[in-house]
């Protein structure tokens, strides 16, 4: 039925504790009311940073009464971006949670970071919803980060709608963005919404289903007029109609055979666009400005009564108690199956779960089982959260989303359920950390906490890592770009008051060999009473790269008793351990001991252990020894009008180009690039790029370093040494 005036919002609602949709209706507040299934919409809101996801989630709650006014990120009251980095920053560093009620349907919706610094959140709420929102800024049109998350989104086989944003802003150009989605996105996209002008001139949007205008006089309103569409427009609309109704016809044979006939009615058109939509056939592209709320109340409707319902949704697989394959769908009535998809720490409520229920009911108390470990947690009350605030509510159906307060042993990606019908769902796959920073507390009190305060938001990120490197023995906190890890060293002193130092970490050589030697190692030591003896012959021969070490005893005739052979292989690992060059970890080498001798009562398992070790010193200077440097695999995405740049940084950087890919307006590079060459290189491509590039980067292999490199970083090593001492 279409829209037949004006939205009619109570600004009381603080009092009053309601509102009108646009059709009318009066809704109330979700308080405790529970919603069935058909009645709910999970909607997830990706684009590139900037493009305005956390305008139109604030849009959301105060177009429905939920707020009384309309807040603002630039006014640093948003009731989502709250962390003191968050607003630092003008972005959002990790997922949102917030829901409205409209048209008497529950829409929840999950704010993501932009910034592809924070892709864990990313890929975990394409786990809880069942549409993805890309919004895409009508002034800067697909970026890297749209379509990526695009990109993404079609992989998890989620359907996804697109909201061309910012039509109010200088510059905003409605087709020349439409065809940068076509274009970079390579769909076809299937216009909805229509705007009424560009930038200075956006004065409403046409809906192209309905064919009506909506003219928002007054805009940062909710007012706004119904009429027919403008005459310079009317053309256009039509043809777009007529584009709808193909579209709609070609994702559906009945459908189709209705086309040829004659004319589809609207609700033939209304069904057919949603399970086309459903069906990821149709991309659906609609329009307005967020901060001026034009379109707010129009997208609202659409996903209220076009965007499919949990009950629509694809089966999820998951796996039971006996490790057997199980398809997931939502049911009231089925056994409880539900997936955390994020925990976080408030700071007055504690540890905040975030559920999506995949299947069964939820009570507002009760037990349940973590499938994970079989380990049981009860919970006292349940709630819905809208940014910070939350809700009790009495029950929750299948497909609905909930927060749990304080549970102990639940954490991001743990599958709940009920007794022994629970299941295990998929863990997402996430990106590997990117860079890392060597870490160190800047006081004691500091160093007694760093540990637990870390391991507590890394329950809260999955793609930060915490770790001690083996090599240089350095604490490294590995992120998946710098951002991401000054993000964290931000809440450790926000949250916890623990604050730290970043250093760039040293690079984690290794030394091999090239030749073979061979060696003796004899110790012997008499100084009263028992003395000691051991005495050895060892070759030492190079293995292919990335087999590592072996030992192989070739020892006959009772040279060496059977007892110390074992002795002599840990002596030669000891000093492998301490390296030949620079005190760095020797590898892919094969020790072969083949003769040796032994005294009846001097020798032990330590004679034999020094044996072994200066055996390994022995041969060292014979046997060629080189130093491996450690090689990363990058990816690099790039605008068109850099490629030169970045290319010949790379090359600069003893970088190898593996390959280029065309990516819409942007290029995919591939390389490989030493370690000790891109420490810093996520600032480096900033500035080269003009902050508009992005990388990955993950640890590739070893490979031997060139000789004027290797002397200096030996002579480096031993001017260190000597400083030490």
């Amino acid at each position: 039925m279409p829209l037949t005036g004006t939205l009619d919002r109570d600004t009381s609602f603080g009092s009053l504790d309601r509102f009108q949709d646009t059709r009318g209706n009066e809704n109330r507040r979700c308080g405790m009311k529970v919603f069935a299934s058909e009645d709910i919409r999970n909607v997830g809101l990706f684009s590139h940073s900037g493009a305005g996801k956390t305008s139109l989630c604030e849009a959301f709650l105060f177009a429905s009464g939920a707020t009384n006014r309309l807040h603002s990120v630039d006014e640093e009251n948003s009731n989502f971006d709250t962390e003191e980095e968050e607003k630092s920053r003008r972005i959002s560093t990790s997922m949102h949670l917030g829901y409205a009620v409209w048209n008497k349907a529950k829409i929840n919706f999950i704010d993501t970071p932009g910034d592809l610094n924070f892709q864990a959140d990313v890929r975990y709420a394409m786990e809880a919803v069942d549409v993805g929102m890309v919004l895409v800024s009508a002034v800067d049109g697909v970026e890297v980060g749209t379509e990526k998350t695009f990109n993404l989104l079609t992989k998890c086989g989620l359907p996804r709608t697109i909201v061309i944003n910012k039509m109010d802003r200088e510059h905003a150009n409605f087709d020349k963005t439409l065809a940068d989605i076509q274009s970079s996105l390579d769909i076809r996209p299937t216009v909805l919404m229509l705007p009424i002008g560009d930038a200075a001139t956006f004065q409403g949007v046409v809906d192209v289903v309905k064919q009506k205008a909506y003219i928002f006089e007054d805009q940062g309103t909710t007012k706004f007029k119904v009429t027919d569409v403008p005459a310079d427009l009317a053309d256009r609309v039509e043809t777009l109609h007529t584009e709808l109704v193909e579209n709609v016809a070609e994702s559906d044979e009945e459908l189709m055979e209705k086309f040829f006939e004659g004319e589809l009615t609207e609700s033939e058109l209304q069904a057919g666009l949603r399970a086309g939509i459903a069906a990821g056939e149709i991309t659906p592209v609609t329009c307005g400005s967020a901060t001026k709320l034009v379109g707010v109340a129009q997208l609202m409707d659409f996903i209220t009564e076009t965007l499919p319902s949990p009950l629509e949704a694809d089966a999820v697989s998951a796996k039971n108690q006996a490790g057997e394959a199980e398809e997931i769908k939502p049911d009231n009535d089925g056994a409880l199956a539900a997936f955390v998809f994020k925990t976080f720490v408030d700071p007055f409520a504690g540890k905040i779960t975030c559920t999506r229920i995949r299947r069964g009911v939820l009570p507002g108390a009760g037990e349940f089982l973590v499938s994970n470990h079989s380990g049981k947690e009860r919970y006292s009350v349940l709630h819905v959260i809208q940014g910070k605030k939350q809700d009790p509510i009495a029950q929750a159906n299948a497909g609905d989303i909930v927060i749990f307060s304080k549970l102990k042993e639940t954490s991001t990606g743990h599958s709940i359920g009920s007794g022994r019908d629970g299941v295990q769902f998929d863990m997402p796959d996430l990106p590997a950390a990117a860079i890392s920073f060597a870490v160190s507390p800047k006081t004691q009190s500091d160093e007694e906490k760093l540990g637990p305060s870390l391991h507590r938001l890394m329950e809260e990120d999955p793609c930060v890592r915490f770790e001690r490197d083996e090599i240089t023995h350095e604490f490294l906190l590995s992120g998946l770009g710098q951002a991401h890890v000054e993000s964290v060293v931000g809440r450790l002193k926000s949250r916890f008051n623990v604050e730290v130092d970043l250093q760039t970490p040293k690079v984690p050589y290794k030394e091999t060999i090239r030749s073979s030697a061979k060696a003796r190692g004899r110790h012997k030591k008499q100084s009263g009473g028992r003395g000691q003896f051991g005495d050895c012959w060892v070759e030492f021969s190079p293995r292919t790269r990335g087999e590592g070490y072996e030992y192989v005893d070739k020892v006959v005739g009772g040279s060496i008793p059977r007892q110390f052979i074992p002795a002599v292989d840990k002596g030669i690992q000891d000093a492998m351990k301490r390296g030949y060059l620079a005190g760095f970890p020797m590898v892919d080498v094969e020790a072969t001991c083949y003769d040796g001798s032994y005294h009846a009562v001097d020798s032990s398992d330590m004679a034999f252990q020094i044996a072994g070790s200066l055996a390994f010193k022995e041969a060292m200077p014979n046997c060629s020894a080189v130093i491996l440097e450690p090689v990363m695999k990058l990816e690099i995405v790039i605008p068109d009008d850099c490629m030169g740049d970045v290319i010949g940084d790379l090359n600069g950087r003893r970088g190898r180009v593996l390959g280029m890919v065309p990516k819409g307006k942007n290029q995919e590079v591939g390389a490989m690039v030493p370690m000790a060459e891109v420490l810093t290189y996520a600032s480096d491509l900033k500035s080269i790029t003009s902050a508009r590039g992005n990388f990955t980067m993950e640890f590739d292999h070893y490979e031997e370093m060139p000789p004027q490199l290797q002397e200096k970083v030996v002579a480096e090593v031993m001017a260190a040494r000597e400083a030490d001492n």
